[in-house]
């Protein structure tokens, strides 16, 4: 099972509309429901119990793999207002050989402490576990894929195509729903 805490994007279309005038006519975009904001990606719930267990000498996962569980309850239910921000502009991440085209949000003050109550709600569930120092544990983790509270947010667009450069333009409002647990 994976834990990935998203926002889905409500008015992707309009969105994509915008996008679509800055991107080269032969890129694939996402569908309008694929596209969200992911706020907490910490991936393998089996894999990271198995790494924090062995870090805390606990010998079981399943009670670190049920504290998981919880907190991703109370992080949808605590975050189920849905927001408005701001899209910037474009990026490309990854690789030349896999670009990722992005949309660039420019997060609120509310986004950026809702995105730093679930790291620390993170840490405080591998602390509990029995690691004593959990930001440390998660900055050198195998597991984790956002291992830093230092966040990008934005809304991937299209993979396998690239722009000629990165662009800003005027600020496009973009209507996230409430958080969920990433189907």
């Amino acid at each position: 099972m994976r834990l990935i805490l998203e926002r889905a994007v409500r008015n992707g279309p309009a969105l994509l509309d915008e996008v679509a005038r800055h991107m080269p006519p032969s890129a694939s975009l996402k569908e309008p429901d694929q596209l969200h904001l992911t706020c907490l990606y910490v991936g393998d719930v089996n894999a990271l119990a198995s790494e924090v267990a062995g870090q805390a000498g606990a010998g079981r996962r399943e009670p670190i793999i049920n504290d998981l569980s919880n907190f991703a309850t109370v992080a949808v239910r605590d975050y189920a207002s849905p927001r408005e921000e701001d899209v910037v502009g474009l990026a490309i991440l990854g690789s030349a050989t896999t670009p990722v085209v992005v949309a660039g949000v420019q997060p609120s003050r509310q986004l950026l402490s809702e995105r730093g109550a679930l790291w620390n709600g993170l840490l405080d569930v591998i602390h509990r576990a029995g690691v004593e120092r959990p930001h440390d544990f998660a900055l050198a983790s195998e597991v984790l894929r956002l291992p830093s509270p230092v966040w990008f947010p934005h809304v991937t667009l299209a993979k396998g195509t690239t722009l000629e450069r990165a662009m800003e333009w005027k600020p496009v409002k973009v209507l996230l729903g409430p958080l969920r647990l990433h189907s």
